[in-house]
């Protein structure tokens, strides 16, 4: 997947750990991330590419919905990759 931005301001790590306050869990760390609407646009771009992939009527996995829940999101990345 391609974005207009560097996406390792957002995901430092290779699987980076989310909660819904956009704090990075990895390590015991809390990091907040304080470019939301980036991640806003990659957690869309996830949910609109799995909706499809699986032949839903729409997204499921939404930033809004992810917001306001208590769960976790496991974002990978490839590495080598922007």
């Amino acid at each position: 997947m391609e974005f207009p931005f560097d996406i390792n301001s957002i995901l430092p790590y290779p699987i980076t750990i989310f909660n819904g306050d956009y704090r990075i869990l990895n390590k015991g760390q809390a990091i907040r991330i304080f470019t939301s609407e980036k991640l806003n646009t990659v957690i869309d771009a996830i949910g609109i590419a799995s909706f499809k992939a699986q032949g839903l009527f729409g997204a499921v996995t939404t930033a809004r919905k992810f917001r306001v829940s208590d769960q976790r999101l496991y974002i990978i990345k490839e590495t080598n990759h922007n």
